[in-house]
């Protein structure tokens, strides 16, 4: 469906509920899309957590992974930003995009570890890699971190990184969301491969650039109508007075 389409099916669906919706009081487009565009980041997100409640190989989980493959970005992270008030001496920080919406995976080039590091290690031929190899990062909740931090009494052994996502400092003046990267004392980390959900690009009839705003929604077709469905139902919600102003 185009922009138009959804629009017009928004349009159609308000009408239904209440005839004043037609002319007397007649949505703006902006307010449309409005809605339009806040359940497709909302859809993105009950489609996110509803994995976790799928069973691998069905049809729903098949149907999830359709509708937000588009939305799957692979980047990688190499700028470690020094965090001289973060007292977890063995965590990295990275700037994640400004695209980043949802944490689905990710791994940590290694350069070093218990084992050794990367100059220890005799290669095949001239050619020395920057890594000595890739793991894959698991993922800690911000209130577990303690439970596998090193500490002066105890150097824990981590054989996975683990990575917790924050807004780092309270007095950062940027709106910057970090990645957090904690590891034991034996490893250090050059870089990490990310893996996430990008944020939808917004949708519209007005200011259209095929860059930032488009002219239909980017989800697969199979689910535009599930998102006008939503919208409506969102708008009925919050803005449940209005309609209950008209039936008085």
């Amino acid at each position: 469906m185009t922009s138009r389409e959804m629009q017009v099916e928004f349009e159609r669906r308000i009408t239904l509920m209440n005839p004043d919706f037609e002319i007397k009081e007649k949505l703006t487009s902006d307010t449309i899309f409005s809605f339009l565009n806040a359940y497709t980041e909302r859809f993105v997100r009950m489609n996110y957590l509803q994995d976790d409640q799928l069973q691998d190989g069905t049809r729903a989980l098949k149907k999830n992974a359709d509708a937000l493959k588009g939305l799957i970005v692979r980047t990688t992270l190499s700028q470690k930003l020094p965090d001289t008030a973060n007292t977890d001496e063995v965590s990295d920080q990275f700037i994640l995009p400004e695209d980043y919406f949802l944490y689905i995976r990710s791994n940590s080039y290694i350069t070093s570890c218990y084992k050794g590091d990367v100059n220890s290690i005799p290669h095949e031929g001239t050619k020395t890699p920057d890594y000595l190899y890739v793991t894959p990062n698991k993922t800690v909740r911000e209130d577990h971190v303690q439970n596998i931090l090193s500490t002066f009494y105890n150097k824990t052994i981590l054989r996975n990184p683990y990575v917790v996502l924050n807004a780092g400092q309270a007095t950062d003046p940027s709106d910057n969301i970090y990645l957090n990267v904690i590891h034991d004392s034996y490893t250090t980390i050059s870089k990490v491969d990310l893996v996430y959900y990008r944020k939808p690009r917004k949708f519209d009839v007005i200011g259209v650039d095929g860059i930032n705003v488009l002219d239909h929604c980017e989800l697969d077709d199979n689910v535009h109508m599930e998102i006008v469905e939503g919208a409506v139902e969102m708008f009925i919600t919050e803005a449940k007075y209005r309609l209950n102003t008209k039936q008085d």
